[in-house]
């Protein structure tokens, strides 16, 4: 029976660093790109869609790690996650509509990172 939760939390973590992978290869080529606003506009959506990506993946990896089914929180993946809030906010948003896209996957985090550091603090005060 561990055998089979083991098994399945591999074959979780496989397809969560595939389709990782394959949000990577979806981002277009900065190769010769000037930061046109056409450019800085498809960037700053990209990157709104991986951070909330990212956000759901990130929270699936710790509720398993509350749940003790994880042994270590997913510290790296977090990591990755703050340097794409970190990037988007770098980026210009030259409409309304991307502040706001911007701003809501910016919110979304800050909102799941209270409840995580929160809950971390209560499992290392054993509550």
């Amino acid at each position: 029976m561990a055998n089979e939760s083991d098994e399945m939390r591999r074959r979780r973590r496989e397809r969560e660093d595939e389709e990782e992978a394959e949000s990577r290869q979806q981002e277009p080529t900065k190769s010769g790109m000037k930061n046109t606003p056409l450019n800085s506009t498809s960037k700053v959506e990209d990157l709104g869609h991986q951070i909330e990506v990212l956000v759901e993946q990130v929270d699936r990896l710790y509720t398993m790690y509350f749940q003790r089914l994880e042994k270590l929180p997913p510290i790296q993946r977090r990591k990755v996650l703050e340097d794409l809030i970190n990037q988007l906010d770098l980026e210009p948003k030259p409409t309304p509509q991307l502040r706001f896209k911007a701003q809501s996957a910016r919110t979304k985090f800050l909102t799941y990172r209270e409840r995580w550091d929160k809950k971390l603090k209560d499992m290392e005060n054993s509550k």
